[in-house]
């Protein structure tokens, strides 16, 4: 499957997946599409039930942040898949047109349609079906909109909800926190330059970020609003 001719190939541990017709998680195969990755990651029996893998490899992923990176790497999976399925070319041309759908009906929040379609290939692997049927979507995307008002409604206390919205998260900035945002900060942009990277991966940018917030700062910032403080190792502070 390696030698098939694909505008992008596949390493050996997604075509396994994708052959078994498995769950593929595209934040891995969004990290195996960068030049340099190693294709022939598949891991290696060492017996006794344990399998040996290069540690780099089990725990590469690259978020997606939006429609052009999902876009990407959809089609990735979509060619491979349809080398082997031919028939399903139909049914994931009309559930493309689902997720972006959702995608232009949520501009300002991508990860609405990035989560809808990694819950509706969860629910695939669990009770196979047709991922173009849109009264079976429809399971995911009220999830969705559960998750949204549950999010909305964990911040309908704080005064500085749009702010907190529109911040860039530091923690994103120092590697500490998981896309995406809980508390829906911006990820995937370098708080100093606005460079498509973190602040720590560039010495004068963190340079910049540890003078801006202060000598001697903590590396985990901790929220602060007002009077009152939340203390917590993993919030997302306010800028």
């Amino acid at each position: 499957m390696q030698i098939q001719p694909l505008d992008q190939p596949l390493p050996r541990s997604i075509w396994k997946l994708i052959i078994q017709d498995q769950y593929v998680n595209f934040e891995k195969l969004f990290a195996a599409t960068d030049p340099g990755y190693d294709h022939h990651n598949d891991a290696k029996d060492f017996g006794n039930g344990y399998v040996l893998v290069k540690k780099d490899l089990a725990t590469a992923k690259k978020p997606l942040r939006g429609e052009a990176d999902w876009s990407r790497v959809f089609n990735a999976w979509r060619d491979g898949t349809l080398i082997l399925y031919p028939h399903r070319r139909e049914e994931l041309q009309g559930y493309a047109k689902v997720v972006r759908d959702i995608f232009h009906t949520s501009p300002i929040d991508p990860h609405n349609a990035i989560w809808f379609d990694t819950e509706s290939h969860q629910r695939y692997v669990n009770v196979p079906y047709r991922l173009d049927n849109r009264s079976e979507s429809m399971v995911s995307i009220l999830s969705q909109l559960f998750r949204g008002s549950k999010r909305m409604g964990d911040n309908v206390a704080s005064p500085q909800m749009g702010k907190m919205q529109a911040a860039t998260c530091y923690n994103w900035n120092l590697g500490i926190c998981d896309d995406p945002c809980k508390f829906r900060r911006k990820h995937g942009f370098c708080s100093e330059c606005r460079g498509q990277h973190r602040a720590k991966e560039l010495s004068s940018c963190y340079a910049a970020f540890q003078a801006r917030r202060g000598k001697g700062s903590s590396p985990e910032f901790q929220e602060s609003t007002g009077s009152s403080a939340v203390r917590s190792k993993n919030a997302c502070p306010t800028s």
